[in-house]
């Protein structure tokens, strides 16, 4: 089970074994025995995918070393088969006595060669073998473990014994007493569950079955006290040694912890520390933090370093735990590799937007705070594949401030201190959001959700936060994901008579003369929009949109269909309640051009404003084969860009940003407004009115750093922040 950030610790979600310790055939996180950071190895009754090689995910571990082994197919017909792993235990006590004083000075002499550390067992069994052959298995498993042992006991008495300097008759005598000391291993195994003696009588029902599974005797052996008795003939001797041995059947384990970057991100003051852990047969993990080695905080999932942590090294010890067992000897402890940090960059964004960092009400009442913010993908940042050795796209900021362990706790620690309701994000790494993101807005009371681009290669895309102080919690039905390119190619053309095919047409015409057009839409793109279906704490519905449009400078007239097909889409899932929607973006577009489909409901034929052509770019515009200026002259095709238009039904839409900002995005050459919050004006259901929009810093001061990204702007958008007031209609 993996523990949820979002509860505190008395409430996490735990994981209790199944009655019939059977699995299905999810994947569970291979663990290595060995680790340089874990202070102890712990056993684990997994499936049998836990021990399958790292280099091949599909291949099946070979059998058991020890016991025989049953099948290890899956796919076996009596069933799956799951690798065991004891841990045997010798008892704090004395050997039971008993018999003459001969006997029990020979049994108490052959007890001192019980081991001193616990043996461990490893075996293969098949869910439906009998728990009796089970045992023989384990018996022929345990005398081997005792003869190996029990021969390096020999070993080592009689190597202590030739460095002694003992006289040739003490010398005698000790062989001899290492004679009876070294048993002949045959063996019995007796089981007792709380002091008594177990009988198995395994007799087959009318199903076939047998009446006692080796999954439940495990299951009665996890919940009670198990211990096994390992009687061995002592060589001669009148009396059998008796060697008690306490299981310690599926201790609470860890098999998996994780934080952003495995421990090496740079850590900064007021920036949250989050580890994720995964367990088995645990109901949850305490996590102790530690500062040069002083407890700092104690069972927490996350922890905020303060500046009297600057310059300290932090690390962590987990213990996974469950009612009667409170996981001592299954610890393990781990250190970040930088210590904290003195101080905390400077943000121009947060400089210049205290009151927006100030604390705010959550109540249904309050108002409502949106932002979006495109946070430049990891893999986006370098140039030609992704990778801080290549040539930056950004040459005048240096690598180690582009680096990611830098960057991301920085945007991190900005997405946090505005504490919006909903936050919108772009250009997001897939392992930033899994061990970023995600498990730190979980720890603050946020429902994540995240929608990978359906480009080949890529790595990156949309995710959307919302507060569970605000939203009650969506299901997963109601968190969406489109693709745009299969909106534009598939939905479009097959709508049905009505308004919205009207309207579409011009589309379906262009595509009938360009296929190209369709082509390069159709396999080229993978875009993206998310939709959350959200209701607040009193059950009034509010739709979220996300997105991130194509790039390229010269495709504003794919940009502009692809618009059009969200907007189609939406009020799809608009529904018929007609709930209102917020929809947020980088449209890689002004307001002005690509969407003033939105807000002006229609766009002229073969557009044309500013530095704006849709003429131009869908004569000159080719994927493979792109002219590097465009002209009239050079142009490839010679069709004209149709009018658009939505259907009247659609809602009125308006700009979280009333007043246009100067820009969110600024390179050397290039400065735009390409960072969006649209919504809704007035549905049946509720009406949208913004109140206050989020300064953004003045060209001024993002040059002082010569453009963005920089020192102080972690990534070449600004973050754009909306209070709306939502009021929801009166039933």
């Amino acid at each position: 089970t993996t523990m949820d950030c979002s509860k505190p610790s008395s409430s996490r979600k735990t994981f209790v074994p199944s009655s019939s310790l059977t699995y299905s055939s999810s994947k569970c996180s291979s663990r290595s025995t060995t680790s340089s950071t874990s202070s102890v190895v712990s056993p684990m009754l997994m499936p049998e995918q836990s021990t399958i090689s790292s280099t091949s995910e599909g291949s099946t571990s070979s059998k058991s070393e020890e016991g025989g082994g049953a099948s290890n197919n899956d796919d076996d017909e009596d069933g799956i088969s799951v690798r065991i792993e004891l841990l045997l235990f010798p008892p704090e006590q004395e050997p039971q006595a008993g018999g003459n004083n001969d006997n029990n000075k020979e049994a108490s002499s052959s007890s001192t060669a019980t081991p001193e550390e616990p043996l461990t067992l490893t075996m293969m069994r098949n869910r439906k073998e009998p728990a009796t052959q089970c045992l023989k298995r384990l018996e022929l498993s345990l005398t081997k473990k005792l003869k190996t042992f029990f021969h390096d006991h020999r070993q080592r008495e009689m190597s202590s014994s030739s460095t002694s300097s003992s006289s040739s008759s003490q010398n005698g005598s000790s062989k001899q007493a290492r004679k009876k000391a070294m048993p002949s291993l045959q063996t019995s195994i007796s089981c007792y569950l709380e002091g008594k003696p177990i009988e198995l009588e395994e007799e087959e029902n009318a199903s076939g079955e047998s009446t006692m599974t080796t999954e439940e005797f495990w299951t009665l052996a996890l919940s009670k006290s198990l211990k096994i008795c390992v009687r061995v003939n002592n060589n001669g001797s009148k009396k059998d040694m008796t060697i008690p041995l306490v299981v310690e059947c599926n201790p609470p384990t860890l098999i998996g912890v994780s934080t952003f970057e495995k421990f090496r991100a740079r850590n900064f003051p007021g920036i949250p520390l989050v580890i994720e852990v995964e367990t088995a047969y645990a109901t949850s993990a305490i996590v102790d933090w530690y500062a040069d080695k002083k407890l700092v905080c104690h069972d927490s999932l996350f922890y905020t370093p303060t500046l009297e942590d600057a310059h300290k090294s932090l690390g962590v010890l987990i213990t996974p735990v469950r009612p009667g067992h409170d996981g001592k000897g299954f610890e393990e402890a781990y250190q970040f590799s930088e210590p904290v940090e003195d101080t905390l960059p400077e943000n121009t964004m947060l400089e210049i937007r205290p009151e927006w960092q100030l604390p705010r009400d959550h109540s249904p009442n309050s108002e409502l705070r949106i932002m979006s913010y495109n946070i430049l993908a990891d893999q986006n940042a370098y140039a030609p594949y992704g990778s801080p050795q290549d040539t930056p796209f950004f040459p005048w900021v240096s690598t180690e401030t582009l680096n990611r362990s830098r960057r991301m706790p920085l945007l991190l620690h900005e997405i946090l201190s505005y504490n919006a309701d909903v936050v919108c994000l772009q250009e997001v790494d897939e392992l930033v959001y899994e061990t970023l993101l995600r498990p730190t807005m979980n720890c603050f009371n946020y429902q994540s959700y995240y929608s990978v681009k359906c480009s080949e290669g890529t790595r990156e895309g949309c995710a959307i936060f919302f507060s569970l102080a605000r939203f009650q919690r969506a299901e997963e039905e109601d968190l969406k994901t489109f693709g745009i390119s299969d909106l534009i190619c598939s939905t479009i053309p097959n709508l049905k008579e009505g308004e919205w095919k009207k309207c579409a047409e011009p589309i379906l015409e262009l595509f009938a003369k360009r296929p190209d057009l369709l082509a390069t839409i159709e396999n080229k793109l993978g875009h993206v929009v998310q939709v959350a279906h959200l209701r607040d704490v009193n059950g009034n519905p509010l739709l979220i949109a996300n997105t991130h449009l194509f790039y390229h400078p010269n495709a504003a007239h794919i940009r502009v269909m692809q618009c059009f097909a969200i907007a189609h889409q939406l009020s799809v899932e608009q529904g018929d309640e007609q709930a209102p929607f917020i929809f947020c973006g980088d449209f890689n577009s002004e307001l002005w051009n690509c969407g003033a489909i939105f807000v002006n409901r229609k766009t002229p034929k073969n557009f044309s404003m500013k530095y704006a052509d849709w003429r131009k770019d869908l004569n000159c515009f080719l994927w493979d084969k792109e002219i590097e200026e465009e002209s009239e002259d050079n142009a490839l095709f010679d069709d004209d860009f149709p009018a658009l238009c939505l259907p009247e039904s659609f809602p009125e839409i308006v700009s979280g940003y009333p007043e246009p900002p100067e820009m969110t995005h600024y390179v050397i050459g290039f400065k735009a407004v390409l960072d969006h919050i649209l919504m809704s004006s007035s549905t049946p259901q509720a009406s949208l009115n913004v109140v206050r929009q989020a300064p953004v810093p003045s060209l001024e001061k993002v040059v002082r750093d010569v453009a963005m990204p920089s020192i102080k702007f972690p990534s070449d958008h600004m973050s754009i922040l909306s209070d709306i007031q939502w009021t929801p209609s009166t039933p």
